[in-house]
């Protein structure tokens, strides 16, 4: 049997998954949410979100990541099996699409979870808007706010 069978069928892989995904739920809860929650619009009671509602709205971003990274998280594992020597630079060949597939992945699919978006309102800032994306070669666009988390 190859080594990367058994590094796939051995529980220390499975161990390995487990604990870098109880690592990034660590990290994603304890000091990025503490931190988004005590940045300045709550401090300087700007906000009418309660602590609950913004914890169901942080939850869903922090789903999707969790689930993204235990399908990623085996790469490297599968890639260090096959090529000792080279797994570093195949490592950073396989990050390219899975980065740009995280940074076109999220907005489009992720943020409409979370976010509502309407149209514009102001309409002088958006005949201004739309001039300004005439002159650049776009034309007649339609422009979005984000509003308040759907929670």
């Amino acid at each position: 049997m190859t080594s990367h069978r058994l590094l796939l069928k051995s529980p220390a892989w499975l161990r390995a998954i487990s604990w870098k995904t109880l690592l990034a739920c660590t990290a994603g809860v304890i000091v990025s949410s503490a931190l988004a929650y005590a940045e300045w619009p709550h401090a300087a009671g700007h906000s009418d979100q309660s602590l609950l509602n913004w914890m169901k709205g942080d939850s869903v971003p922090l789903l999707v990541n969790l689930i993204a990274a235990s399908l990623f998280i085996w790469i490297p594992h599968l890639l260090i099996a096959r090529s000792p020597r080279r797994w570093w630079l195949y490592c950073a060949l396989a990050l390219f699409p899975v980065a740009f597939l995280g940074m076109v992945a999220w907005p489009v699919w992720v943020d409409p979870l979370t976010t509502t978006y309407k149209p514009l309102d102001d309409l002088p800032l958006g005949i201004r808007i739309d001039a300004l994306a005439t002159r650049c070669g776009i034309a007649h666009i339609p422009v979005f706010v984000g509003g308040k988390t759907t929670w």
